[in-house]
């Protein structure tokens, strides 16, 4: 069984402010252990539950951020920001089941901690067949292209709701409850790995048993439509081959595939920002 597990920073152990998930900021260091060891419980729950294969995609920012020295072993690792597929790089038809660990909340959630939606900077919202999603719902639809159902999500208390809402059944871990944007009640690290673990080795027993949450999908061809920030950005990303212009900040995106839209998506928000 192969477990692909995307690991974002906003909604890892202890992370509150913008410095804790910046590589220009002191604070960083301490955080990408965090983070690597957060995705790393889950590697070892993962394997206790009876996958034989685990790949780690780093899916924030640079995604250079998780410390492969400290890695969980057997776990592979997908790093660099260039992969075709980006937050779920190593996405396939081999891949069994997927993990989202250290996800956040989509932009302008009430009291979710880092809130945003791909880009804090450029994008206000997305919609993919007028469905309002943010980074959970983009990439399990991605993951849902190749029939690969999202077991877990370990986030605050607005990420899991946010998945909850699309995959009712998934397996979540609350790593701290928001109380703001920018502040929360955090659970002490290491209780959240015995957590992380646990829930990692159910999930993964329960899929393997024939219980797995339902895999989200969307129906073929796509339509995405992006609300940027600011009707600029809307200028940039218009310039796309296919895209059309819906109104000052918002543009239009059609695509055959969910793969193709999230590649849409990427191309978008490149431009814009």
């Amino acid at each position: 069984m192969k477990i692909l597990i995307s690991t974002d920073m906003e909604g890892i152990s202890g992370v509150v402010d913008w410095t804790h998930v910046d590589s220009t900021h002191a604070e960083y260091n301490r955080f990408r252990r965090l983070m690597t060891a957060d995705v790393s419980a889950a590697v070892r729950g993962a394997i206790k539950g009876g996958a034989d294969q685990v790949v780690v995609t780093d899916a924030h920012g640079s995604k250079t951020n998780i410390l492969i020295e400290e890695l969980e072993a057997p776990a592979r690792l997908n790093s660099g920001k260039s992969g075709p597929m980006g937050m779920v790089q190593g996405i396939d038809d081999h891949v069994d089941a997927a993990f989202f660990v250290g996800y956040h909340a989509r932009n302008g959630t009430l009291n979710g901690i880092l809130s945003h939606t791909i880009s804090g900077k450029a994008i206000a919202n997305i919609w993919v067949n007028d469905l309002l999603v943010g980074e959970f719902g983009i990439n399990a639809l991605v993951a849902g292209a190749y029939d690969v159902p999202v077991l877990l999500v370990t986030s605050d208390q607005a990420g899991e709701a946010e998945a909850k809402d699309l995959v009712p059944d998934i397996t979540t871990v609350v790593t701290k409850v928001s109380t703001s944007r920018y502040s929360a009640d955090c659970l002490p690290p290491k209780r959240v790995h015995q957590m992380i673990e646990a829930a990692a080795e159910a999930a993964v027993k329960a899929f393997a048993s024939g219980k797995a949450p339902a895999v989200l999908k969307t129906v073929e061809p796509v339509v995405v439509k992006i609300e940027f920030m600011h009707s600029a950005m809307a200028d940039s990303a218009s310039l796309l081959p296919n895209a059309r212009r819906l109104e000052g900040r918002m543009i239009e995106l059609k695509a055959d595939t969910m793969p193709e839209a999230y590649r849409n998506i990427r191309a978008a928000v490149k431009m814009a920002a």
